[in-house]
């Protein structure tokens, strides 16, 4: 059977990768299996079908090394609100065939000017494709989410504006956009988790 191979980039600032252990949690409840992962946990490898999806994780320390502005992602996921080596970001994200970006980055129109790719916006900001429209953070985070506008995503299947309920074991309000960010890359691979019903109880945990 032929497989069909999607690499994958985070780039993230937090040391403990919450991007990356939101997209593992969703894409696993999305039926998909871990068949490979690093020892450091900064590459994980999945499959589902004849889907193979390869993950790689940077760091803002891994910023500066020249490898990166060589790679191209199918799919980039971006998790800063403030930017750091926007040069080098901007020529990530032209070599990637669609982005999914932070739309609380204070930087974010310099980053997408020009910009060809694919693009899905996620954050507080009510122009965002994927946003909160409530969340309450006691005794832990219960989070509605929104798609506000349709995605077509890489499959060619078509998901239409939604308001979808998830909770996460954490008050961390900054846990929220991990969640977001994975969200938004699962709908893009429309293979998601919201086609569980809403009484299947979806909660992930850090």
């Amino acid at each position: 059977m032929e497989r069909n191979i999607l690499f994958i980039g985070v780039l993230e600032r937090d040391k403990d990768r919450d991007v990356l252990k939101v997209i593992k949690q969703i894409l696993i409840l999305s039926q998909y299996q871990v068949i490979y992962e690093s020892i450091d946990g900064a590459i994980i490898g999945l499959c589902k079908s004849n889907l193979i999806l390869i993950v790689f994780d940077f760091l803002e320390e891994d910023f500066n090394q020249n490898e990166m502005v060589k790679m191209d992602f199918d799919i980039l996921v971006h998790n800063f609100s403030e930017e750091i080596e926007s040069n080098l970001v901007k020529k990530i994200l032209a070599n990637s065939g669609a982005c999914v970006l932070n739309s609380d980055n204070n930087n974010l129109i310099s980053l997408v000017r020009g910009l060809n790719s694919t693009l899905i916006t996620y954050g507080f900001n009510g122009k965002a494709t994927l946003t909160i429209s409530s969340y309450d953070v006691d005794p832990i985070i219960k989070i509605n989410i929104c798609l506000q506008r349709d995605i077509i995503s890489l499959n060619g299947r078509k998901t239409e504006p939604f308001e979808f309920c998830i909770s996460m074991d954490s008050t961390e309000e900054k846990k929220i956009y991990p969640l977001l960010a994975g969200t938004a890359l699962n709908i893009l691979l429309g293979d998601t988790i919201l086609n569980q019903k809403q009484e299947d109880h979806i909660l992930l945990s850090f």
